[in-house]
């Protein structure tokens, strides 16, 4: 065991060491992004107005301290995502129903963070969804320009983009992807609408998509489109269905940009809990979908509707589909994005939320507030030559749960988005 001052380990050998650290009190909604040196950028939300929060964190041996929060006037969010520009990051944040998506900008040096003023990317048309439920707004950058994706109506998908320059963001005008009929809706409530964005480069972005009736029918699609971006203007393609029907009703679903041409969809059905993925081909606006893989093995046993997959990169084409975040559980799978995407390999009876720690290590959560609830999985590769994995750099698209990044060897710190906390973790050889 690694010598440190800590309780018992749990199962997989981990020794708790470092107490639970504070990042920004009282918050709950917590997105985070590395900066390098053991320094980690975080913004969090309360429930009232200005309770948007930003503080760097950083982690030396078994302890963290963090810098003086800054605040912003009078903004809050249920969703709330952080993502790296060119100089500096931007967060996009909304709160309540039909309500505006505002970004700002921040810059750092050293621990100290530096905010511009809030910009306003689509007025009083977007719901927000419920961390880490239901997906209806995501987000994407690339250098100094960024990207999101909405639910506009409950029956209307739009997309708006925006350009960063140091702390000043410019908004462009938003436009309609597409807009459904026939009963079919782009909303989580009763219908489970899920919306995703990549950058493919500063001036491509993918877009994918589940809107559905509500019924276990045939009214279920999988869309995607293509778009390209000059400045923040947006001009968007024709829109493909990629997977239609009961069978790819979906519990949980994920996109991954593979190159600056391609990306990764994946979704677990709801109902028989398979998942399944296809390539994503694009050129200019114009998006064409490869062979939907087969069914890649179950998900879990349960997985609720309207969860995120979220797709870390393992090694060259290969990519973590973790399926599920919250209490549900599921299986943790590798798949390699050819034509059409395999299943690699995977990690039985573990959660969703998972980082890569090694070739054949990840570290997996039991999805909770509880810092016994993390533990190392053995995960068993086929193949040994696209394997060699360094941790990935942590993000998180809304969501509560724990997550982690390694720190040094057999060491990790651990993010939970629920109390806005942090803590170090140690591991046995």
């Amino acid at each position: 065991w690694v010598a440190v001052e800590a309780d018992a380990p749990t199962t997989g050998g981990i020794v708790r060491s470092g107490a639970v650290t504070t990042l920004l009190a009282s918050k709950v909604c917590h997105a985070v992004q590395a900066l390098g040196a053991n320094k980690f950028l975080h913004v969090a939300s309360g429930s009232t107005a200005g309770t948007l929060q930003f503080v760097v964190s950083t982690v030396s041996g078994l302890t963290i301290t963090i810098g003086t929060p800054v605040t912003i006037s009078g903004a809050v969010g249920d969703f709330v995502q952080l993502l790296p520009v060119t100089g500096g990051y931007v967060a996009v944040y909304a709160k309540g129903a039909w309500s505006t998506l505002y970004a700002v900008a921040v810059t750092v040096s050293g621990d100290t963070v530096t905010a511009g003023t809030p910009a306003a990317l689509a007025a009083g048309s977007v719901y927000p969804d419920s961390a880490p439920l239901s997906p209806t707004i995501d987000c994407s950058t690339s250098g100094a320009t960024g990207v999101a994706v909405y639910a506009s109506s409950s029956t209307t998908v739009a997309a708006v983009a925006f350009s960063v320059s140091g702390t000043v963001i410019t908004a462009g005008t938003p436009v309609t992807l597409y807009t459904t009929s026939g009963g079919v809706y782009t909303l989580w409530g009763g219908y489970y609408g899920s919306h995703s964005i990549k950058m493919l480069s500063a001036t491509s972005a993918l877009y994918a998509g589940f809107v559905s009736d509500g019924s276990a029918g045939a009214s279920n699609y999988h869309k995607a489109c293509a778009m390209t971006i000059s400045g923040t203007t947006i001009t968007a393609g024709a829109v493909v269905d990629f997977a239609t029907g009961s069978t790819y009703r979906s519990a949980a679903r994920g996109l991954a940009a593979t190159s600056g041409t391609q990306g990764l969809a994946v979704l677990v059905g709801y109902g028989n809990y398979n998942t399944y993925a296809v390539q994503l081909n694009v050129s200019g606006t114009t998006v064409t979908a490869g062979t939907l893989s087969g069914a890649l093995g179950g998900a879990g046993t349960s997985v609720s509707i309207g969860y995120r997959l979220r797709l870390p990169q393992i090694s060259g084409s290969y990519y973590l589909a973790a399926a599920g975040t919250g209490s549900n559980r599921g299986l943790i799978k590798t798949i390699v994005n050819a034509n059409p995407p395999t299943h690699y390999a995977l990690q039985a009876a573990n959660t969703g939320l998972a980082e890569v720690l090694s070739a054949t290590e990840i570290l997996c959560f039991g999805g909770v507030a509880a810092e016994t609830d993390c533990f190392i999985g053995d995960m068993a590769y086929a193949k040994r030559a696209d394997s060699d994995v360094a941790a990935g750099t942590p993000t998180q698209i809304n969501s509560c749960s724990p997550q982690a990044v390694s720190t040094g060897t057999r060491e990790a710190v651990v993010f939970n988005g629920s109390t806005c906390s942090a803590y170090v973790i140690k591991w046995s050889l």
